[in-house]
């Protein structure tokens, strides 16, 4: 076995297959076969890029680990082999001898004789690398270890050896730490302005976790530093073609835990962009060079992904960046670990001031960067959290008798303060103090499942709320500004009370007492941290501001470290260290997607009867549904508002089918047309907003029309609030906000979240019940009457409007460019559930391959995020069946129903285009064994030809209309334009699947693409 110095990766040898894990996952990420004899030993180098191989008797063998391609092989007899420290050196043990190879050109750079022809059995190198350590047999040889000095060419023996960069850090040295979606840095008078770039920065990752599409250096979103499709660290410019950049799982740990170099180069005389990681060229694009149109940026808040889980797509640190305006690498360097000014700098930052909202500019350009929300720091405060380090993070278990005291902390001074924990509650018995004093602040829970703040020993305390789920666990943060006290519970604001007298207690700091259940990581704050809704960090971090902080990380030992330099250590009693989970998560988080809605038929309804409004007042209605055609009924609306005349005096969203098929929303006698009806179940998020002087109508985001409310009658501030009157179809979301949220196009949210401005919200993700719950806190929850939920699995819809990124973030691919699918899928968007046909649906994705698996007999659908506008249209999928005997349809788009080409199914061992028998050439799937489909349809006056490949040899040809055979199924068909899957039986991976349009065609990709 060989691991990685990160720990996220593990090379596993047996007989003669070779196996690349992931080490938190416990998942294979490669596996393949090497020629000769068992398999003696392995060695990663340490980017995990290269892995050498010594086999019995055979051979020598380095091997690529992302692609499994061999990059070296020299038959000898190995005993060891071993990278050394900075991965320039391969060691190999031989029976006469050890050698030393130059890991770039392979050569033998250096040759030490064998003692008594006694082979080295291990061999190991210092931290530096300047001394090698050889173990033998004892039985043929004096010495079991001998040291050598690695000596190189052009080195001097005893010499020092020239080192690589250093990240060291001296603890003056300071940075800008960005924990939150908000953090950056703004350069207004710094402009993109010559051809010659090199842009390049250290930075540090305190999480595994990038959000992609975000930028973290550069003048806009794709002319920067930035995290690409694939969650790793890429760099772009605009309209610059190319190889897909870095791809998560080889390059996503970068700069976690360990600080890292990064620079991008815009080469406008080899028209090339290039990307290095610590001086290694990782990446070269090939295309048209030009420059950003804005001004350069750090984590630009307006060039993030915001469609994410909220967290900053950067958490951690950054501590130098070098702007130039020429080429400065032109292949391979040693990075400067503090950056250089010469003639060629346009921009320098050292991040030395160490307070300040002004980020210095050291080149004498005088591009000072304004700091907006990134907090200055030390460098040693800094985490290090590695992937393989998350799993040993550590809680305190409490029982009722266990409890931690800090005697030196005392909570009797005045001002602000906020305590904030991690929890998780099993129960108690009476009043437990999870986090404070007594007879003073501190944060508590009760037996019957209530949370609160206390803030003096006369009892008082915020009113109790059912907030904390018992077994899961929470962020609990309590909150003291001077004149309010504030609750949040995983960082929603659910509690305020207006009081300017808050107890200060001379009593011990504690933590646990009377408590059952697990706590940490803990920090206690000078200052009023929070006053809205915020995005916990996983991690908390020491600033000038924190009284004390324990990050729960010693895992043994009767003392709770304090991390703040305050010197707060806590003395444990009768609690236990346990391991916290990897990778946990607080269960409240913001999902993504939906995992279903209400179903209303024509006669359900949600009546609201305490929601009350003035509809001459600013407010916003917006709601996220899917309309469905039911025959037979010509007069539907999808409503929401008032139960009284709509065409008086409704307040709320209505739809007017009947009215030339056209959408209309109305407030009063005030309406407007908001264009045509949603196609049979596509999801539209429609608002209607009220300035106070105009009425202003959104669909999917886009400003469809707006009419002045002056003079008009706007209907009744009373009366029954209704939702899904005559409605068919399915509800998302609805939000009822007492202000204008919007006065110009917008992306939608995937979720909407409630704020002071929210007076009602819904998320229809209870799932169960007569009940919809308001998620705003204002209690106004419904009584579903006859509408039925709708959980994962039976949702029955996928259309191209289901996908919901903005216009923006979705790619137009023009004829010839390959469309990569798999990157731009998502499991539980995509599928196409049929009631009583489909079953599990077990799709998922795992390192940028698609895998299905038929859990219980029945076939699996998906269709793909692309809107295919061409009729001329070439496949190239990738597979392995992995186990079952059938195969799988592609279907064909722009055709009346399901159009598909089948693959060893219907006719075994054979093709066929639908009903149309087999095509000529064999077509027999191997389970277990990698294979290829190429699939190519050519339309060409209203007559089509389809053409298929597999493993590279013809199928046969079929040529007719595509429309004629085309089947119109019962379960409805909701392609349209877009391709998919039919996967009647076995469990596939799917390695790669591409598209490419020809003929002139288009097609255009329906989330954010690389």
């Amino acid at each position: 076995m060989a691991l990685s110095q990160d720990g996220a990766r593990l090379a596993t040898g047996s007989g003669n297959t070779i196996k690349i894990w992931n080490v938190q996952s416990e998942t294979v990420l490669q596996s393949w076969s090497v020629p000769g004899d068992q398999i003696n030993e392995l060695s990663l180098n340490p980017s995990s890029s290269m892995l050498a191989v010594s086999t019995w008797h055979t051979a020598l063998n380095v091997w690529n680990v992302r692609t499994g391609e061999k990059l070296f092989e020299r038959k000898c007899v190995p005993s060891s082999v071993q990278f050394s420290p900075d991965g320039t050196i391969l060691a190999c043990g031989l029976l006469d001898r050890l050698e030393l190879l130059d890991t770039k050109t392979w050569e033998t750079i250096q040759t030490i004789p064998s003692v008594a022809n006694s082979p080295a059995l291990d061999i190991a190198f210092s931290k530096d690398g300047e001394i090698m350590v050889i173990g033998k047999d004892p039985a043929n040889t004096k010495s079991e270890i001998e040291l050598f000095d690695v000596q190189l060419p052009g080195r001097a023996s005893g010499s020092s050896r020239a080192q690589p960069p250093t990240s060291e850090r001296t603890s003056t040295e300071t940075a800008l730490y960005f924990s939150h979606l908000e953090d950056e840095v703004l350069i207004p008078t710094l402009k993109d302005d010559t051809d010659a770039l090199t842009i390049e920065v250290w930075l540090q990752r305190d999480s595994t976790h990038l959000e992609a599409h975000s930028q973290i250096l550069g003048s806009e979103a794709y002319a920067s530093i930035y995290s690409n499709a694939y969650s790793a660290l890429d760099f772009q410019m605009p309209d610059t073609g190319g190889e897909d950049g870095p791809r998560k799982g080889q390059h996503d740990l970068v700069g976690v835990g360990q600080p890292v170099h990064i620079a991008g180069v815009r080469d406008p005389a080899n028209g090339e962009l290039r990307l290095y990681y610590d001086g290694k060229l990782i990446q070269t694009s090939k295309g048209q060079i030009k420059r950003g149109k804005g001004t350069f940026q750090i984590c630009s808040y307006e060039y993030q992904w915001k469609g994410g889980t909220g967290n900053s797509s950067f958490s951690g640190w950054i501590d130098e960046v070098r702007i130039s305006k020429s080429v400065r690498y032109q292949s391979d360097f040693t990075p400067q670990r503090r950056f250089e000014q010469d003639d060629q700098t346009t921009a320098l930052y050292h991040f030395d001031a160490g307070n300040g909202d002004t980020l210095k500019d050291s080149s004498g350009n005088g591009h000072d960067g304004k700091i907006i929300g990134a907090k200055w720091v030390k460098a040693d405060d800094q985490p290090k959290i590695s992937h393989a380090e998350l799993s040993k993070l550590f809680e305190l278990e409490f029982s009722q008798n266990a409890y931690v005291e800090v005697p030196t902390l005392k909570l009797n001074r005045e001002g602000p303060i906020t305590i904030e924990a991690f929890v998780t509650w099993e129960g108690s018995p009476s009043e437990s103090l999870l986090v404070g004093v007594d007879g003073g602040f501190s944060l508590r829970v009760h037996s019957k499942d209530h949370a609160f703040v206390r803030w003096d020993a006369d009892a008082k305390h915020l009113a109790m709320l059912k907030v904390l789920q018992l077994g899961e666990r929470h962020h609990f943060t309590g909150v003291y500004t001077g004149e309010k006290i504030l609750v949040f519970v995983d960082g929603k604001l659910v509690n305020t009370i207006n009081n300017s007298s808050v107890r200060m207690s001379d009593a011990s700091f504690k933590m646990g007492e009377n408590f059952i259940g697990k706590l940490g990581p803990v920090r206690v704050s000078s200052v009023a941290r929070y006053e809205t809704d915020f995005t916990p960090a996983q991690r908390m971090q020491p600033d000038k501001d924190t009284l004390a902080l324990y990050h729960f990380d010693q895992g043994t030992g009767d003392t709770l470290k304090d991390s703040s330099g305050n010197g707060y250590d806590g003395k444990i009693v009768g609690a236990k260290w346990v391991k916290q989970e990897a990778g946990q998560s607080l269960p409240n988080e913001p999902k993504l997607e939906f995992p279903g809605g209400l179903e209303f038929d024509g006669d359900d309804v949600v009546n609201i009867d305490s929601l009350e409004f003035d509809p001459t007042k600013p407010f916003t209605l917006e709601a996220a549904f899917s309309w469905e055609y039911k025959q037979g009924v010509t007069n539907q609306a999808v409503f929401a508002g008032r139960d009284v005349n709509p065409r008086a005096s409704n307040a709320g969203i209505k739809f007017a089918p009947f009215s030339y098929n056209h959408t209309g929303l109305r407030i009063g006698e005030v309406s407007i047309d908001a264009g045509k009806i949603p196609e049979k179940h596509e999801r539209v998020h429609l608002a209607l907003v009220h300035t106070g002087q105009e009425l202003l109508a959104f669909r999917d985001g886009k400003l469809v029309g707006r009419k002045p409310t002056t003079g008009k009658n706007l209907g009744p501030g009373t009366g029954r609030f209704l939702i899904g009157k005559s409605m068919i179809g399915r509800y998302e979301m609805l939000r009822f906000s007492t202000k204008a949220r919007y006065e110009k196009d917008f992306d939608p949210k995937t979720r909407f979240a409630t704020d002071k401005d929210t007076l009602a919200l819904y998320h229809f993700d209870e799932g169960t019940g007569d009940i919809l719950k308001d998620s705003s806190g204002n209690g106004h929850d419904g009584k579903i009457i006859g509408a039925k939920w709708v959980p994962v699995g039976g949702v029955t819809k996928v259309s191209d409007r289901s996908v919901t990124e903005s216009d923006s973030k979705k790619r137009k691919f023009e004829s010839g460019e390959w469309i990569d699918v798999i990157p731009l899928i998502d499991p539980e968007q995509d599928r196409w559930a049929v009631p009583g046909l489909t079953g599990a649906n077990g799709w998922r994705i795992e390192k940028d391959e698609l895998f299905v698996k038929i859990e219980d007999g029945k076939p699996c659908k998906l269709v793909f995020p692309v809107d295919i506008e061409s009729k001329s249209i070439e496949w190239d999928v990738e597979f392995t069946r992995t186990n079952g005997k059938q195969g799988f349809n592609l279907d064909i788009p722009h055709t009346k129903g399901p159009c598909p080409v089948m693959f060893d199914y219907v006719y075994p061992g054979q093709a066929a285009i639908t009903a149309v028998p087999p095509l000529t050439g064999a077509c027999t799937f191997q389970t277990s064994q990698r294979s290829t489909i190429r699939l190519l349809v050519r339309h060409s006056d209203g007559a089509d030809e389809i053409e298929a490949w597999f493993n590279k040899k013809s199928l046969g040809t079929w040529s007719g209309k595509r429309s004629e055979i085309g089947r119109v199924a019962e379960e409805g068909y909701p392609i349209g334009r877009r391709s998919g899957l039919w996967v009647p039986g076995g469990d596939f991976v799917f390695h790669r699947i591409r598209l490419k349009m020809l003929n002139g065609g288009t097609a255009t990709a329906l989330r954010a693409t690389p």
